[in-house]
């Protein structure tokens, strides 16, 4: 039974401790976890306690119980039947399904401060997902260059409804931000550059 006293002693600990604590709990107790947790902020935002870090690992440790209990539901329902092995296995069967590779990048030490700032800023932990929102803002927005045919570079004779020549969007700001629609977009650029080269091999 959760008290006045338990939510006090959670965060009682140094945010690490905390963290880790409540990340393990949320592996195999997730309901018990997501009502400490809630228990836990109602109870900070009571008292006008603010622990900024002890927040961010309370919400991280509520994302990993959800985590789970959607997991153990897509297992029937039995925490017990998803091992660590079982939880890996799906992982890498996500990762496949989606095409998920590693994306390096070379960044100074300013620039992944600044990442790193951006990203608090904006209130995201993850600052891949940071980076990729901002992508996604962009690509809302029209193009910076567009193909003005036939006002642009182009040869004359370009085909109606052919590329641009240069590479430009046909029209500004009509790309979208719909995964499916931009995997189907990509697939249709490899196919189209699969073709052109067997056409020039020959």
């Amino acid at each position: 039974m959760t008290d006045i006293n338990q939510f006090a002693g959670i965060i009682g600990t140094s945010a690490s401790d905390c963290e880790t604590s409540m990340m393990l709990q949320a592996g195999h107790s997730p309901v018990r976890t997501l009502n400490e947790i809630a228990g836990t902020l109602h109870y900070m935002n009571q008292n006008g306690i603010d622990k900024i870090s002890h927040r961010r690992a309370l919400v991280k440790a509520g994302r990993k119980a959800l985590a789970v209990l959607g997991e153990s539901h897509q297992a029937g329902g039995s925490l017990m039947a998803l091992t660590a092995a079982e939880r890996k296995r799906r992982q890498r069967q996500r990762q496949k399904a989606l095409d998920i590779q590693v994306y390096q990048m070379e960044l100074t030490e300013v620039e992944r401060h600044q990442v790193a700032k951006g990203a608090s800023r904006r209130g995201y932990e993850d600052q891949t997902e940071y980076l990729l929102a901002l992508v996604a803002a962009d690509l809302e927005k029209p193009a910076d260059v567009a193909c003005t045919y036939p006002d642009c570079r182009c040869p004359f004779d370009k085909p109606a409804g052919g590329k641009c020549y240069q590479g430009f969007e046909e029209e500004a700001g009509n790309l979208v931000s719909d995964p499916e629609a931009i995997r189907n977009a990509i697939d249709a650029d490899i196919e189209a550059e699969a073709k052109q080269r067997v056409a020039e091999a020959v």
